[in-house]
């Protein structure tokens, strides 16, 4: 069995999404890191949408692709340069939204695959102003979730360890 679910709006990093505050206790100052509001805005949302393509069907452990598809043109800046984009930084913000949402601890996902695909312009269906103040309030993107149960031995996706991800890309099925 593999669940898939589409996120049509643009991943945010983890650089800048929390800071800390010293707060007095006992005499001493102790630092607590927190969640900044956009990028709890950005887990909310993430999880409005998983809710509205249905519940998981599975328990953990299991095994998760996180499928970045950007357009072309969202990914150079007025000058030419190339917009720097480090995957594993989008992807988990995400995955925690995904383990809120589905009542899991995400230490439950054995086996975890980003990837980062550029498409043509036009070619996705994306929301630009999905939550309030965006990191990435440019970048043009659609997030694939791919989650699967792993078999017994944890080693394998339904026989393989990735799904296919051009067939994702095409919009088919992994």
């Amino acid at each position: 069995m593999i669940k898939t679910y589409t996120i049509p709006f643009a991943p945010v990093s983890l650089n800048q999404a929390y800071s800390t505050r010293v707060v007095k206790k006992g005499g001493k100052s102790i630092p607590i890191r927190y969640l900044q509001p956009a990028y709890k805005a950005f887990k909310a949302t993430v999880k409005e949408h998983l809710e509205l393509q249905g519940p998981l069907g599975f328990e953990p452990p299991f095994s998760i692709c996180f499928l970045f598809l950007m357009e072309k043109s969202s990914f150079y800046f007025k000058n030419g340069n190339t917009r720097k984009s480090d995957v594993t930084d989008f992807f988990k913000l995400v995955e925690d939204a995904c383990a809120e949402h589905w009542g899991v601890d995400d230490s439950k996902n054995y086996l975890v695959v980003g990837h980062k695909r550029w498409v043509e312009d036009g070619k996705l269906d994306f929301l630009e102003d999905a939550y309030k103040s965006p990191p990435h309030k440019t970048l043009r993107c659609t997030i694939k979730i791919v989650v699967s149960p792993l078999d017994e031995n944890f080693a394998e996706w339904d026989g393989k360890l990735i799904p296919d991800i051009k067939a994702l890309v095409d919009g088919g099925s992994p």
